[in-house]
């Protein structure tokens, strides 16, 4: 004859706790281009699966519908999504949050603002997770910056000059140098002249 009994397994006095990390392929997305989101980096799952939900809410007063749906077609398992351009309007500004849960069930959140422009832009960044960098006046920063062309294919032109990274130093109000970046596009070959795309990149 055996006995039997129950053991209630208590859960960890401090559990963890998901780090959410959420990032977006671009803040501000080109009239052509999709929006990739990625959370691959996000921590606490102690080595097994964990639960994305991914929402939408409208910024700005235009119809989120159809970027809703994609987010809603998402599997709860989806640690990224793509966001086709056709899905977002034109001059709209958005948010997505995205709620990760793990297996002991805590929750954390992350969310990213989007705006989807009516021109092409280009899409910079500095290299690296993480920017933020500090250095001395008297001391040489270097920043290494990626630099991608618009997506071209929704729009009725194309850009035959030559397309140039230009960079120039800044001066800031606090006498820090900083430095600004931008893809110079000749004006004649702009949809919408005489705006130059161009993205401060201040580290």
């Amino acid at each position: 004859m055996h006995d039997r009994a129950v053991v209630a397994v208590a859960g960890p006095a401090t559990p963890v706790v998901p780090g959410v990390k959420l990032s977006a392929s671009s803040s501000s997305v080109g009239v052509c281009d999709d929006l990739k989101l990625d959370a691959s980096k996000s921590t606490g799952s102690g080595g097994r699966s964990m639960v994305y939900a991914w929402s939408v809410a409208a910024v700005s007063s235009h119809d989120m519908e159809n970027v809703t749906a994609v987010t809603d077609q998402a599997g709860s398992g989806a640690v990224d999504i793509t966001l086709p351009s056709a899905t977002m309007p034109q001059g709209s500004e958005f948010e997505v949050t995205l709620e990760v849960t793990n297996f002991l069930g805590e929750t954390s959140s992350s969310k990213v603002t989007i705006a989807k422009l009516g021109v092409a832009a280009p899409t910079m960044k500095v290299q690296g997770d993480n920017p933020l960098t500090t250095a001395t006046h008297s001391s040489i920063l270097t920043l290494a910056v990626t630099a991608e062309l618009p997506t071209l294919t929704c729009v009725d032109f194309s850009l035959a000059s030559a397309t140039t990274l230009a960079t120039s130093p800044m001066e800031s109000s606090r006498g820090r140098r900083k430095t600004r970046a931008c893809l110079c596009y000749p004006l004649g070959d702009l949809p919408h002249p005489p705006s130059t795309p161009s993205v401060p990149l201040e580290p």
